[in-house]
C-alpha cells in the first residue's frame, strides 16, 4: 500500500486499499491525523473516510445553503419582506410620545378628530365639507338657582373630558365664562365646545 499526502492539500491524504491489514492501516492513520482519507482505486477516488462530527457538520451545511438558496428564489418570485411599519403602526403619534386614542365610534371624519364623547344622544344640526356641528340638550349645566339634579356631574363629566384632551397632543383653552373652550389639533383643526342652559354645542372647522 502506498500512503501518502497531496503537495496541493497536506490534509488529504490519498490511501490505496487492497486488503483487510490495509483498511485497518488506513483507518488507523486517519485517528492519528484527523483529516480526512481518500480511497483510490486504480489511481482514481472512490471513497472519502470522514470523522462523524465533520460529517453532521457538512451535511448541516448543506442543509442550510439549501433552505437559504429556496428563500431567495422565493423571495425573487415572490416579493421580498421589508422592515418598514404597517399602516396600523404609522398611525401612532411616535415622535411626539402622545398616547393614540381610539376612533372607532367616529361615523365620519370630523368625529374621529377627538376621542369618544362623553354623554349620548348628539345631534347635526350643520355639515358641510370644512364644518360640523352638534348639538345636546338636556345637560345640566347652566348655574343658577333653578338648576336640575345631577349639574355637578354633568358639569364634571364635560370639564373632565376636555381637559383630557391635553394628553393627546391638543391645545385647550378656555374662551368665555360659561363653558367654552377652544381645541386645537396639530393639523390646526378646531373644535369649539360651548355650554349654556343645559345644551352643548361642540363645531368641528377644518383647516384650510
Amino acid at each position: 500500500m502506498t500512503k501518502s499526502k497531496t503537495q496541493a492539500d497536506p490534509a488529504v491524504t490519498n490511501c490505496l486499499v487492497a486488503d483487510k491489514f490495509t483498511c485497518e492501516f488506513t483507518l488507523k492513520f486517519f485517528a492519528e491525523g484527523g483529516s480526512p482519507v481518500f480511497l483510490t482505486r486504480n489511481g482514481r477516488g472512490e471513497y472519502v473516510l470522514l470523522d462523524v462530527k465533520e460529517y453532521d457538520h457538512m451535511k448541516s451545511e448543506l442543509e442550510l445553503m439549501k433552505r437559504l438558496a429556496e428563500g431567495e428564489r422565493s423571495a425573487r418570485e415572490k416579493g421580498w419582506l421589508t422592515a418598514e411599519p404597517t399602516t396600523e403602526e404609522t398611525s401612532q403619534p411616535e415622535e411626539s410620545g402622545e398616547p393614540a386614542f381610539d376612533t372607532s365610534w367616529a361615523s365620519n371624519d370630523f368625529e374621529a378628530m377627538i376621542p369618544e364623547l362623553p354623554f349620548t344622544d348628539w345631534t347635526v344640526v350643520n355639515e358641510t365639507d370644512t364644518i360640523y356641528e352638534l348639538e345636546l340638550g338636556g345637560l345640566s349645566t347652566a348655574d343658577g338657582a333653578d338648576t336640575a339634579t345631577g349639574f355637578e356631574e354633568d358639569k364634571d363629566a364635560l370639564i373632565t373630558y376636555i381637559n383630557s384632551l391635553s394628553a393627546y397632543g391638543f391645545s385647550v383653552e378656555e374662551t368665555g365664562e360659561n363653558y367654552s373652550w377652544l381645541v386645537t389639533n396639530d393639523e390646526g383643526n378646531t373644535i369649539e365646545f360651548m355650554c349654556a342652559d343645559g345644551y352643548c354645542w361642540i363645531t368641528f372647522t377644518k383647516a384650510n
